[in-house]
């Protein structure tokens, strides 16, 4: 046989051998069925994930929002803080006053490391807040008194302003499971609220401009653009998007997350600035939600459920290069509906 021909068996053989997957996003809707999404008929590389035994490089705080499957008189929704080497779980902003039903949830710590900003309600009411990194001195920002659940706050990189999400509490004929009900408020730290768009998981970009995830894909607003239309760099496909899909962006920019019930899909960005549509991702076959990026965005935490039953949550930290995973926490104690992991910091 010639050179040439051996040559072309080699590459049928590869062929025969390798496989393309074109796969798409999916969410669990209300009926618990299952529907495959269109990612702009774009190729996905989907990875086996390896679970590994030696230690993961990395280490610092993660913050979570936890409640007890159990409650008790004052047990309440918090703040907490696991430290990922000495592998232990701390309160860090829950109320223990049993006479006041105050509730804290979604906190993230400000670019220069000194102030924390939270969502907190008492009753029907609830506001964001900031305070110091440790969680002292709390003040007040939003005024709104309408019955709104504000969460979700997220800085500006020039620490200025907060955006974040509502959702009316007062219409109950609103489904908290559908993104188009929410809405999507940018205020300085002096309160002064500024609509952006309905939408929900806003977060702010190192140009100052807010990524949005609206009900048919995610966008760009320029939040000095009177206009606010906004423009997409993707495109969800025929179902609309939901409240159980999360949404992450790496600290260096280079990473996004999307979250649904069956999937994890990391897109690599290289410039914000010259973006128009989002590309290729590595998708990762879990039932994850609440992304987060470590701070030298080598790794992401990810709350994981069992597929089938969506119980079991634990908390698994993934090496963004190799994927390989490594458990981290057992959640099995708190209830998952009330479980929001919003930050890691050195």
């Amino acid at each position: 046989m010639s050179i040439q021909n051996k040559i072309v068996v080699v590459l049928i053989l590869l062929l025969l051998g390798g496989s393309v997957v074109f796969i798409g996003l999916s969410f669990q809707a209300k009926n618990e069925q299952k529907t495959t999404l269109s990612l702009n008929q774009q190729v996905q590389k989907k990875y086996e994930q390896k679970t590994v035994d030696e230690d993961f490089l990395s280490t610092g705080k993660i913050f979570l929002s936890l409640e007890k499957s159990n409650k008790k008189e004052g047990d309440k929704l918090g703040i907490y803080s696991y430290d990922i080497k000495n592998d232990t779980l701390e309160e860090f902003l829950v109320d223990k006053n049993t006479n006041k039903n105050q509730e804290f949830y979604t906190n993230q710590l400000s670019p220069d490391g000194e102030q924390m900003v939270f969502a907190s309600s008492v009753e029907d009411e609830s506001q964001i807040y900031i305070a110091d990194k440790n969680g002292e001195n709390k003040k007040q920002i939003t005024t709104s008194t309408e019955k709104l659940l504000k969460r979700c706050p997220k800085w500006s990189y020039s620490q200025d302003l907060i955006a974040f999400q509502t959702l009316p509490l007062e219409n109950k004929a609103l489904d908290a499971f559908l993104v188009k009900n929410w809405e999507v408020f940018v205020t300085d730290l002096n309160g002064n609220e500024k609509f952006i768009t309905k939408g929900a998981s806003p977060i702010f970009l190192s140009d100052g401009r807010l990524l949005v995830m609206k009900e048919n894909g995610l966008y760009i607003f320029d939040i000095e653009n009177s206009d606010n239309k906004g423009f997409a760099i993707w495109f969800f496909g025929i179902n609309e998007m939901t409240s159980n899909m999360k949404l992450a962006v790496s600290d260096n920019g280079k990473y996004l997350a999307l979250t649904d019930s069956f999937s994890v899909s990391i897109f690599e960005i290289e410039d914000w600035k010259s973006l128009s549509m989002l590309g290729e991702a590595r998708t990762i076959d879990v039932s994850g939600y609440w992304p987060v990026f470590s701070p030298d965005s080598n790794f992401m935490i990810l709350q994981k459920v069992n597929k089938e039953t969506e119980k079991n949550p634990k908390l698994f930290m993934y090496n963004l290069q190799t994927l390989e995973k490594k458990e981290l926490l057992d959640l099995g104690d708190y209830n998952r509906l009330h479980m929001f992991v919003s930050d890691w910091v050195e």
